[in-house]
């Protein structure tokens, strides 16, 4: 067993508690089976309001999804980390090496398409020292993210549902041993809006 359990649910969006129990398989002998009960807040943020993400993952690693289809409803929820021709398995730490390298992947929700039923959407990176904003503390920043008619595919469209799935593969190596933090803003260019999100994450120094 590799320690991990996944499964979706759908709620409205809300505050909600998650209770996952786990007990063990009977062997039939007079020594009752223990039960473990882990309790989780999750918060469903409402996408219909107007340009946001999804919560920002940080992945372990992510594998090409050799299916090549979008999974369906039932899939989904059996498969939640099976994205958009991406199978990701979530990282359970935040804590890293400079020898590896920070993944995160997210969905944006909401962008407002041109008139090609394309959206017009840039997503910057920059990497800080520390948990607390502060201009001077820019580490690294990267190249922008652009989803628009010339980089997205000609088939893609939002009305036909289609969600854009952003993302970076960040090395560490430059990084010294400390906190950081990484700022992500994604910029709607046709509805002239933006939202940030942000990754604490820290290296430990060792290589």
């Amino acid at each position: 067993i590799n320690g991990r359990i996944s499964r979706a649910f759908t709620a409205p969006p809300g505050t909600y508690d998650v209770y996952v129990a786990l007990t063990e398989r009977s062997s039939g002998g007079a020594v009752k089976p223990k039960t473990a009960v882990v309790k989780q807040e999750v918060t469903i943020p409402d996408l219909k309001s107007g340009l946001t993400t999804s919560s920002i993952i940080v992945a372990e690693h992510i594998d090409a999804d050799t299916d090549g289809s979008r999974a369906t409803y039932e899939q989904q929820l059996d498969d939640p980390y099976r994205l958009w021709g991406r199978r990701i398995a979530p990282a359970t730490r935040r804590t890293f090496k400079p020898s590896e390298t920070l993944s995160v992947l997210f969905l944006v929700y909401q962008a407002k398409p041109s008139s090609d039923d394309k959206p017009d959407v840039e997503v910057s990176y920059s990497v800080h020292l520390g948990t607390t904003n502060a201009s001077e503390s820019v580490r690294a920043s990267l190249r922008p993210e652009l989803f628009n008619a010339t980089t997205l595919p000609l088939t893609f469209s939002l009305s036909g549902g289609d969600l854009i799935l952003a993302g970076r593969q960040i090395a560490l190596d430059a990084l010294e041993a400390g906190p950081y933090r990484l700022e992500i803003v994604v910029t709607d260019r046709v509805a002239h809006t933006a939202v940030r999100r942000t990754v604490p994450f820290s290296v430990d120094g060792t290589r």
